[in-house]
């Protein structure tokens, strides 16, 4: 990813933690980021791109993250996800201030959705599990739980839920 819309990503991440999305603007974004605010402009033409390459950013760097120990482990592997999840600074500040924009970026058919399945069907896949819709669907709901409930510990839920995924045929 070409260093200048990282940074964006990342003052994107720091001023969301902060701000939370209503208080957070592109001027807030540039600022944090260390880009020139024309320079932001280049990369994204509004603030929702912005939150949306975001999401997806932070999506496929836990994917990859998570598919590392998903080879060992399945269960820890998910538990990873749901305690990054849930413990992300940005993810904590709109749960608690704005949660009802959690549900629309898991709106089927969103580019955020598609990413995070993607990403949840590369785990399995990785782990021997079988990675079509129906299982992909059940974890990216496990998983979306602790969006809204940042900061749970998800153990337990770890366990059940990998005993119900069957291996690939």
């Amino acid at each position: 990813m070409a260093r200048t819309r990282l940074a964006v990503l990342e003052g994107a991440a720091r001023s969301l933690a902060s701000h939370g999305v209503r208080g957070t603007t592109m001027t807030d974004i540039a600022a944090t980021g260390g880009v020139a605010k024309g320079t932001l402009y280049n990369h994204f033409r509004r603030r929702e791109d912005v939150f949306a390459a975001l999401a997806e950013h932070e999506i496929r760097a836990l994917g990859e993250l998570v598919r590392e120990s998903a080879d060992d482990d399945l269960g820890a592997a998910l538990v990873l996800a749901a305690q990054r999840i849930s413990t992300h600074p940005a993810v904590q500040r709109i749960a608690a201030s704005e949660p009802e924009l959690i549900g629309v970026m898991l709106v089927p058919s969103t580019g955020v959705r598609r990413v995070a399945e993607d990403e949840i069907a590369a785990t399995l896949r990785a782990s021997g599990r079988d990675s079509s819709s129906p299982y992909v669907d059940v974890v990216m709901r496990w998983l979306a739980s602790y969006l809204a409930r940042p900061g749970d510990f998800p153990a337990a839920g770890a366990a059940v839920l990998v005993a119900g995924l069957p291996d690939a045929s």
